[in-house]
């Protein structure tokens, strides 16, 4: 099976057993439960402070690692970790049997600026909430569509994972920029 970009259908979302063990006996059912999911997410990672010096590391893995590297690697940078953080959290919501999608946003005043953000769907009565996980904003009821601005970005397209789009490396930042959008509304 292949992905949108012809490649072969893998994943950065495998429920291993690294991950399987650090959610066991947690619960996703509400939004304190996505938020304790991100605060016991966050105390295993170390931020490696941003310096101009270590630019080339970050592009060297930038969209790169599975949730499983990610977790086991034990840090993200405090900027240009806003995919990694994603897919780690997807992951794990994944492995508690929640439905979860990977969204690429970029700067809705054409900007050339990318984030991404989480959606993620809780049982009833709650439903789909898109979640920034890279700041400490709360889950926000909805999902992202064509046409829609959550806090200042607009929706360049959404699937499994960032590879699912075809973000396999750094260079491939140019898709997301290339206009007309292209977004998806799965």
């Amino acid at each position: 099976m292949k992905n949108k970009s012809g490649r072969n259908a893998v994943t950065q979302l495998k429920a291993t057993k690294l991950i399987k063990s650090f959610v066991e006996g947690m619960k996703l059912e509400t939004l304190d439960d996505l938020i304790a999911l991100k605060v016991k997410m966050r105390s295993v990672l170390n931020t490696i402070p941003y310096e101009e010096s270590i630019v080339p590391q970050i592009r060297k893995i930038m969209w790169r690692r599975t949730a499983h590297q990610i977790l086991e690697d034990g840090y993200i940078y405090s900027r240009d970790s806003c995919t990694d953080i994603v897919i780690l959290f997807m992951a794990l919501c994944k492995s508690l049997g929640r439905e979860t999608r990977f969204v690429k946003v970029r700067k809705h005043n054409g900007d050339p600026e990318m984030h991404s953000i989480a959606e993620i769907r809780l049982p009833k009565p709650y439903g789909w909430y898109i979640f920034d996980l890279a700041y400490d904003n709360p889950p926000e009821k909805g999902r992202m569509t064509p046409g829609s601005v959550y806090r200042g970005w607009e929706l360049w397209r959404k699937g499994r994972d960032s590879w699912d789009l075809g973000l396999w490396k750094y260079r491939d930042r140019h898709k997301i920029f290339a206009r007309p959008s292209s977004a998806s509304g799965k």
